[in-house]
């Protein structure tokens, strides 16, 4: 019956007509395909966590479960949304996940948060795939301004700076960096570079070493480092809204028959700032040691 209608040349012709379709088919719901939107720019989708840095270091130091602690570090209801498109946001509901679209014509791109009881936050920047439009951040962290469980970081820098709140030591031309120097991540070793110093190249910088126990936040400024610091930056008037800044980190510990031994080496770390805004950092010893 068939044959009245098909020849063998018409049927191949059909089966490439079919596979054509179908390979255009993979290649345009391939998960690592970007397409372009208009204007030559890229379209992203990002997933993250939004993520409070101080309460997930309170709940490790209380020894919750990771559940638990998870329902303390998750910033629910917080706004995240692309530097330079504050059009293009979302608020954080359960869980404290997120996923923002967007388009871009740029190498690199910037995410802010905001939020109650915490300050502006601003990430880091990250680098645009060359292949393939979804990207996982992870986790979006933020340090923490106040709250009833405990004293926090920020509140007393602000404090030993004599300022009257965190909030204003903020408006007065004041960064904030919240930086943890790791360890190198060997079975063994601790896992942030207690001990270890931050030292910033210029001189309007300011580190305050941290650290917590399960009821107060305290500074270690002649004591023993666990390897948790807040830097204040701050800005003259005549300085632009963003900035770079170096820090070198040094390792003050000697562990000799560690693998690698202490003291661990550290890159000079370059972090983009912003007036008025925090942003949190994590750096591990450098790969070559």
């Amino acid at each position: 019956m068939f044959g009245r209608f098909f020849n063998k040349r018409s049927i191949i012709y059909l089966i490439g007509i079919g596979l054509v379709v179908v390979f255009a088919g993979l290649y345009y719901y391939d998960p690592d395909y970007c397409p372009e939107a208009e204007n030559g720019k890229v379209a992203l989708t990002v997933n993250g966590l939004s993520w409070d840095s101080d309460s997930s270091g309170f709940a490790f130091i209380q020894g919750l479960s990771k559940e638990e602690g998870s329902k303390k570090a998750g910033r629910i209801g917080s706004k995240v949304f692309v530097d330079g498109q504050p059009e293009r946001f979302v608020v954080t509901e359960a869980g404290a996940e997120f996923k923002i679209k967007f388009e871009t014509d740029q190498p690199t791109f910037r995410l802010i948060a905001e939020g109650e009881r915490f300050p502006p936050t601003i990430s880091q920047p990250y680098q645009v795939p060359k292949s393939g439009c979804r990207i996982d951040i992870g986790k979006l962290n933020a340090p923490r301004g106040e709250g009833p469980e405990h004293t926090w970081p920020l509140p007393i820098v602000a404090e030993k700076m004599a300022y009257g709140s965190w909030q204003e030591m903020m408006a007065d031309n004041n960064a904030v960096v919240r930086i943890l120097t790791r360890g190198s991540g060997e079975e063994g070793t601790p896992g942030l570079a207690n001990n270890s110093l931050v030292k910033p190249v210029d001189s309007q910088i300011l580190v305050y070493p941290f650290d917590m126990d399960k009821k107060i936040t305290f500074l270690q400024m002649d004591d023993v480092r666990i390897g948790a610091f807040i830097a204040v930056i701050s800005f003259s008037p005549d300085q632009p809204v963003d900035r770079e800044i170096v820090l070198n980190i040094v390792d003050t510990v000697t562990e000799a028959d560690w693998n690698p031994p202490r003291p661990w080496k550290f890159d000079p770390v370059t972090v983009f700032v912003r007036n008025g805004f925090a942003t949190d950092i994590r750096v591990a010893p450098s790969a070559d040691q």
